[in-house]
C-alpha cells in the first residue's frame, strides 16, 4: 500500500505545472505616479476644493447669523425667529457638508475605477512580458513582496507610454 502512494505521488509530483509566477501592482502608488493616475486626482482634488468652497460660503452665512443673534441679544431684541433660523441652516449646513462628502467619495471611486480600467491593458502587457501567471493587487492580502515581483514601476512606464 505504502509502495502504491508512493508512486502515485511521484506521478503526480511530475504531472504537476511549474510553480506559478505572481506579481504584485501597488495600486496607489501607480495612480500617484502615472500620468493618468495624476490627472484623475488633480480631477477629484478640483471637484473638492470646489465643495469645499460651497460649505465654506454656507458656514460664512452661519457665522454671520450667530453675530446677528447675538448683537440682538445684546439689545435686548426677541430672538426667536433668528435663532430657529440659525437652528435649520445649521442642520443645512452639516447635510450638505455630509454630501458632499458622500458624493466626493463616490466620485473619486468613480475615477479610480476608470483609471484601473484604462491600467488594465498596460498591467497585462508588463505580466505577460514578465512571465507572471498572477498578479496581486491587493496589498491588505501580501505579508511580504519580493522587489522582483513588485511591477508597479513597469506599469506606470507603459501605461504613460501608451497615453502619449
Amino acid at each position: 500500500m505504502k509502495r502504491v502512494f508512493l508512486v502515485l505521488a511521484l506521478v503526480m509530483g511530475l504531472a504537476a505545472p511549474a510553480a506559478a509566477q505572481t506579481g504584485f501592482v501597488n495600486v496607489q502608488k501607480l495612480i500617484l505616479d502615472s500620468k493618468e493616475g495624476k490627472k484623475a486626482t488633480q480631477q477629484i482634488q478640483e471637484e473638492r476644493r470646489k465643495k469645499e468652497a460651497e460649505v465654506l460660503a454656507k458656514k460664512a452665512e452661519l457665522d454671520k447669523l450667530k453675530e446677528s443673534i447675538a448683537k440682538a441679544s445684546s439689545e435686548k431684541k426677541d430672538i426667536t425667529a433668528l435663532v430657529k433660523d440659525y437652528a435649520e441652516k445649521e442642520k443645512e449646513l452639516k447635510r450638505q457638508a455630509e454630501d458632499a462628502d458622500l458624493e466626493l467619495k463616490m466620485r473619486d471611486k468613480e475615477l479610480t475605477d476608470a483609471f484601473l480600467k484604462k491600467a488594465g491593458p498596460a498591467l497585462t502587457k508588463v505580466a505577460k512580458d514578465k512571465k507572471f501567471t498572477l498578479v496581486i493587487t491587493n496589498p491588505s492580502v501580501v505579508g511580504y513582496v519580493d522587489p522582483n515581483a513588485d511591477i508597479t514601476d513597469s506599469v506606470v512606464k507603459e501605461l504613460d507610454k501608451a497615453a502619449k
